[in-house]
């Protein structure tokens, strides 16, 4: 047979790790990490295994600078954000038995995450969070624009507590689950159109999808989220299934778990700012 794929050649290592693509990286050590949990049965030497491969490639990607001011280069700039959420996911959590997680769901990851691609896999590690109370001043959110045939999509916030506001409703998309997190000042418009009742104590029926999204007790404002919901899942291969979280009815660990910015994450405890001073800025005090 005859190959006559074009591959581009270096003699320049930089031209390399230039030409690196930071999701697909990311993906390989998440996928490598799982592999190494399978083969070990250990998920702590997983975690350092990787850590340290992390920290080796960083400190090789600062050493071909030759400036004191050294910086991640351009096309890697998300890689930090991606690891930091590598290490924080629940499939890497080395206390699951003592900590009451739902051991059947890290190993259905496991297993998943293994067989995606990396563009799905990075919703995982850095899960999207969507202002969907923004519907109740925009009412092109959740439509298609009729010009251009794109559907507009809320806008999307970083994964820190500080970027959430107190009136906020909010659309969590952490990979495996959609989650709507309703905060306590939610203005009155959203509860009654959302739950149909005048404030949030009011609630007495069973919320989830079936309940909220009923056909029968629909409006503008439930259908374009409903519209949100699709187009989010027509764009994956797993099927999410959508909870509702309160703040401060219990329940919020899992909004913790998708706020990888901040330390809420109890068994990798660090937050982005501090896992960028060790990875990324620790490495250029050494000498590279």
């Amino acid at each position: 047979s005859i190959h006559n794929l074009c591959l581009p050649i270096t003699t320049n290592i930089s031209h390399i790790y230039k030409g690196i693509n930071a999701e697909i990286l990311a993906t390989h050590y998440l996928k490598d990490t799982i592999d190494k949990i399978y083969k070990t049965k250990n998920i702590s030497n997983a975690i350092i295994s990787t850590d340290t491969q992390f920290k080796h490639f960083i400190d090789k990607v600062m050493s071909i600078q030759n400036k004191t001011n050294k910086e991640l280069l351009p096309n890697l700039d998300y890689l930090p954000l991606y690891m930091i959420g590598t290490f924080k996911h629940r499939i890497f959590c080395k206390e699951e038995i003592e900590k009451n997680y739902d051991i059947d769901i890290s190993n259905f990851l496991r297993i998943s995450l293994q067989k995606l691609s990396s563009q799905e896999i990075i919703t995982f590690i850095v899960p999207t969070i969507y202002s969907l109370h923004e519907l109740e001043n925009n009412p092109n959110i959740g439509t298609y624009n009729k010009d251009t045939n794109e559907f507009n999509i809320p806008n999307i916030i970083s994964s820190s507590k500080s970027s959430m506001e107190e009136n906020g409703l909010y659309l969590i998309d952490n990979g495996y689950l959609l989650i709507i997190y309703v905060r306590h000042g939610v203005s009155p418009y959203i509860i009654k159109n959302l739950f149909g009742v005048e404030d949030l104590k009011s609630l007495t029926k069973v919320i989830n999808e079936d309940n909220i999204f009923d056909e029968n007790d629909s409006n503008e404002f439930k259908d374009r989220i409903r519209n949100i919901l699709d187009f989010i899942r027509g764009g994956k291969s797993l099927f999410q299934n959508l909870i509702f979280v309160f703040e401060g009815a219990g329940g919020e660990r899992i909004i913790n778990e998708s706020l990888i910015e901040d330390n809420f994450c109890q068994w990798f405890q660090m937050n982005y700012a501090n896992f960028y001073k060790k990875y990324i800025k620790e490495s250029t005090s050494f000498g590279y």
